[in-house]
């Protein structure tokens, strides 16, 4: 049983590297690295609070790759890497089409995610009980951002927190779990995300 990345379209790489090459001097060379472009979805507030027994799937949607890139230090850079808006492209294929490289992220907090990343990869990959494909998962309104294993066999999808935090995950808890069944993390952000709802913004 292991992580299974899904492929990256030749076009996402080279929107990534066109990006890296016209972006702003950042003091270091960095290299993409493939192994850890991911797709990204993100789930928005209302659909989640209103989620009641659906599949996670019927209610997110891809918005990106997220493309990283690394220099000799360590140092990494997260690209985003969408779609060109009303271009042309194959039904039901978002990201065949054209893309290009929208924004580009770096610091301490994108060296502690992946570092947390890789720390997933190399410990706990091999001892996964079913094949997954990782995936990053964002609900933008909550500030969360995750990895998602789903789960390629039809069995139980697996989240990986990153930078994220939940009050319902760590009430009663000493520490937070480093991995939870998709169920228990959709039930606390669930709540989060109901009483972020009732909030006067979004009145």
């Amino acid at each position: 049983m292991a992580l299974s990345p899904r492929p990256v379209g030749s076009n996402i790489t080279r929107a990534f590297s066109q990006g890296l090459n016209e972006a702003p001097d950042l003091g270091s060379e960095f290299e993409p690295n493939d192994s850890y472009h991911l797709p990204a979805y993100t789930l928005s507030l209302k659909n989640l609070a209103n989620l009641n027994g659906q599949n996670i799937d019927d209610v997110v949607k891809q918005a990106a790759w997220q493309c990283v890139a690394e220099s000799e230090n360590g140092d990494v850079v997260i690209g985003e890497v969408t779609t060109v808006h009303k271009a042309p492209r194959p039904a039901k294929q978002l990201f065949d089409g054209p893309v290009r490289m929208t924004s580009l992220s770096h610091g301490d907090v994108i060296n502690s995610v992946y570092k947390r990343t890789k720390v997933l990869h190399s410990q706990h990959a091999s001892g996964l009980q079913d094949d997954y494909e990782p995936r990053m998962l964002r609900i933008p309104g909550l500030l969360v951002t995750t990895i998602w294993l789903k789960s390629k066999t039809g069995g139980k999808d697996l989240v990986v927190p990153l930078h994220t935090k939940l009050p319902a995950l760590t009430k009663e808890k000493e520490k937070e779990k480093e991995v939870y069944a998709m169920d228990e993390f959709l039930t606390a952000a669930r709540e989060a995300a109901q009483e972020r709802l009732k909030s006067e913004i979004y009145d």
